[in-house]
C-alpha cells in the first residue's frame, strides 16, 4: 500500500459531534498531496462512538485507554505513515488551505522543523459572548508568541517531520497539560527549526462557561509548575518566593481585572464582561499558583 505525504492525527474524547466537523472540513482541503487522518480516541464509551464520514482521504481510528491527549497522539504516532505529520484538535475547524499551507512552509524549511499555523478563536454568538468567549477571544492561542518567545506550537495547530520525532522522540504521554509546550523546547533544543505560518488558519470555539475557562487555568498553571519540579528547576526558595507574590496579587484581583479590561477594544459590555472574567482567572491562577508551591512532593 502506497503511504500518504501527510497524517493528521487528532485526539478526541467524547466529542464526536465536533469531530465530524472537522473532518468535513479536512475533506474541503485544495492540495494535491495525499493524506490520511487518524483519529485517537481517549476513552469515550463504546455506545457513544458514531460511524464516521471521510471524504477523499483514509481514516484510520485508533484506542488509547490511558488517560490523556498527548497519551492518544502518541498511540497516532506509532501507526502514522505520512513523512509529514500535521496535528489539530477534534473542535477546531481547518480553513480548506490550511494543510498544503502549512506543509507548504515545513518542506521551505526542511525535514528538521516545527511549524504552527494561527488559531482564530470565535464565540458561539458574536454579538453576545459570554463572560468565558470574552476573555478567551483576547486571550486564547496566542500562536506566533507560542513559537517566537516560547519556542513551541499548540498542537491545535501544527506541522513537524517523521525526522523530528524519530530524532527527539514523542510527546510525553503522562503529561495531562504542557505536553506541547515540553515537545516543542526538546525540538529548539535539539536544534530544529521554529516558524510561524499564519496562513495555515483553523478556526477554534471559544470556552463557552466560566467553569470550563477556570479548569483549564488550574490545569495549564498546576501543570507549568508540576514540571518545573519534576525537572528540578523549582527550588524551595523560588517556591517561597512565588507563594508571598501570589499570595499578594489575590486580594488585587478586581482592580486588577479592571486595568486590564481599560486596555482591551470593545464596548462597555464587552469591557465589563472581560473584567469579571479577568478578575475569576487572576483570583485562580495566583491561588493555584500557591497550592502547587506549597505541596508536598
Amino acid at each position: 500500500m502506497t503511504s500518504p505525504d501527510i497524517s493528521v492525527i487528532i485526539p478526541v474524547l467524547d466529542d464526536y459531534r465536533r469531530l465530524q466537523a472537522t473532518l468535513d472540513c479536512l475533506a474541503e482541503q485544495v492540495t494535491e498531496r495525499s493524506f490520511e487522518v487518524i483519529v485517537a480516541d481517549n476513552g469515550t464509551p463504546h455506545d457513544r462512538i458514531p460511524e464516521l464520514r471521510a471524504v477523499g482521504f483514509e481514516l484510520i481510528e485508533v484506542r488509547e485507554e490511558r488517560p490523556g491527549s498527548y497519551a492518544a497522539r502518541n498511540a497516532a504516532l506509532e501507526i502514522a505513515r505520512g513523512g509529514l505529520l500535521a496535528f489539530t484538535d477534534a473542535d477546531c475547524l481547518p480553513m480548506p488551505d490550511w494543510l498544503e499551507r502549512g506543509v507548504a512552509h515545513l518542506e521551505r524549511i526542511g525535514p528538521r522543523a516545527l511549524v504552527g499555523g494561527a488559531i482564530e478563536v470565535f464565540a458561539q454568538n458574536t454579538h453576545a459572548p459570554t463572560l468565558a468567549e470574552q476573555w478567551e477571544l483576547v486571550h486564547a492561542f496566542p500562536q506566533e508568541h507560542y513559537i517566537r518567545d516560547l519556542h513551541f506550537a499548540a498542537t491545535a495547530n501544527a506541522f513537524t517531520t517523521r525526522e523530528v520525532i524519530d530524532e527527539i522522540g514523542p510527546f510525553l504521554s503522562a503529561y495531562a497539560s504542557g505536553g506541547d509546550r515540553e515537545f516543542g523546547e526538546r525540538a529548539w533544543g535539539a536544534g530544529c527549526t521554529l516558524a510561524f505560518e499564519p496562513g495555515a488558519v483553523i478556526r477554534h470555539p471559544a470556552r463557552h462557561s466560566m467553569k470550563a475557562l477556570l479548569r483549564k487555568v488550574v490545569r495549564t498553571t498546576t501543570g507549568y509548575y508540576r514540571r518545573q519540579r519534576e525537572e528540578k528547576n523549582w527550588s524551595a526558595y523560588a517556591r517561597g518566593r512565588a507563594i508571598i507574590r501570589a499570595a499578594r496579587e489575590i486580594p488585587w484581583g478586581p482592580g486588577h481585572g479592571v486595568g486590564a479590561a481599560l486596555g482591551i477594544e470593545g464596548d462597555s459590555g464587552a469591557k465589563l464582561r472581560y473584567a469579571v472574567a479577568e478578575t475569576a482567572v487572576h483570583i485562580v491562577r495566583q491561588s493555584s499558583i500557591v497550592y502547587e508551591a506549597t505541596r508536598r512532593g
